[in-house]
């Protein structure tokens, strides 16, 4: 097993291997950090972690901090590394609007500003997060963040499955964070509703990427909900969000490859684009997967078919 020692020198190296002819990252001053789309750690090989693309990943850095998004209700073990010495718990559910009866709903920004700082985080606070589900809760909490104005968060690729790949340690502690103060600012360009998505497919104003397995898509999967109806938006594309990333080590796969995927989908990355899935949930790593090749203004449709579905005035289409 990797000690706490080897990995911080392994992402340290790594800094400077990928950023070669820049000059050296101040570790004190936050916002010389490289603000590139994506900030991703690679896994590269059986042993080592190279090609990190942040310096905040310095165990001294104090504007670094951890979040598990875990994406079950048992929470199972988490990272535990000195390169990160502040952990705390995401949870998508309780961070969420209370008053709605569609799961994992996104708060207002009053409320996700009291969440964000009780957990330690501040608007200079870079964030890292990951989870234990192929980017599940990780890649909606990154959308969260940067919804309500907050760009400095990365996900961790490959998440807790790829770091544990490795055989680097976990802990099943995680720390209380001295809360902070954090101003959201809502992004409305990143956030579809479902009066915005009702004009959306009637005018056909943006293609409708949708994340769901293909059997969810076509309506032949088995539903345990009873007020939900079977199908997808119709004209939305179907893009499952398991061929994303690679099944070996669960890592977002190379840009050509996804590029690859949307252009095999019959998606057209010169046009609007808005994502969706079961409950925006997997529509956010379709939001990471096309951030990743360069398109960082998408929105979600962050009902989802949980919204959508249980509208039986809506069109909706199924494999017939």
């Amino acid at each position: 097993m990797a000690n706490a020692d080897t990995v911080n020198s392994m992402l340290t190296e790594s800094v400077f291997r990928y950023f070669p002819s820049q000059t050296p990252i101040d570790y004190n001053q936050p916002d010389s950090f490289p603000t590139i789309p994506g900030l991703y750690e690679r896994c590269i090989g059986q042993q080592r972690m190279l090609t990190t693309e942040s310096g905040c990943f310095r165990s001294n850095h104090p504007g670094c901090h951890l979040l598990f998004a875990p994406s079950a209700t048992q929470c199972p073990k988490g990272i535990r590394c000195s390169a990160y010495p502040r952990r705390a718990i995401f949870d998508i559910d309780n961070i969420a609007d209370s008053t709605c009866p569609l799961p994992h709903t996104l708060p207002d920004a009053v409320q996700f500003a009291e969440q964000a700082g009780q957990l330690g985080i501040g608007n200079d606070t870079w964030v890292i997060v990951y989870d234990n589900n192929h980017f599940f809760a990780s890649a909606r909490a990154w959308w969260m963040f940067r919804v309500f104005g907050h760009d400095k968060v990365s996900v961790l690729d490959g998440g807790l499955t790829r770091w544990q790949q490795l055989r680097f340690p976990v802990s099943s502690d995680f720390s209380r964070p001295s809360p902070k103060r954090f101003e959201a600012v809502f992004r409305p360009e990143l956030f579809a509703d479902l009066d915005q998505m009702k004009l959306i497919q009637q005018r056909g104003s943006k293609q409708i990427l949708d994340a769901r397995s293909e059997d969810s898509f076509n309506g032949r999967r088995p539903l345990h909900d009873a007020g939900l109806l079977p199908g997808h938006i119709p004209g939305s594309l179907t893009i499952p969000y398991r061929r994303l990333f690679a099944p070996d080590d669960f890592t977002l796969l190379p840009d050509e490859r996804l590029r690859r995927i949307f252009f095999d989908a019959g998606v057209d990355l010169t046009k609007p684009i808005v994502t969706s899935c079961g409950s925006g949930v997997s529509a956010a790593l379709l939001l990471l997967a096309l951030y990743r090749i360069g398109l960082t203004d998408i929105p979600m449709f962050d009902g989802s078919w949980a919204q959508w579905g249980r509208q039986a005035d809506l069109p909706r289409q199924t494999l017939s």
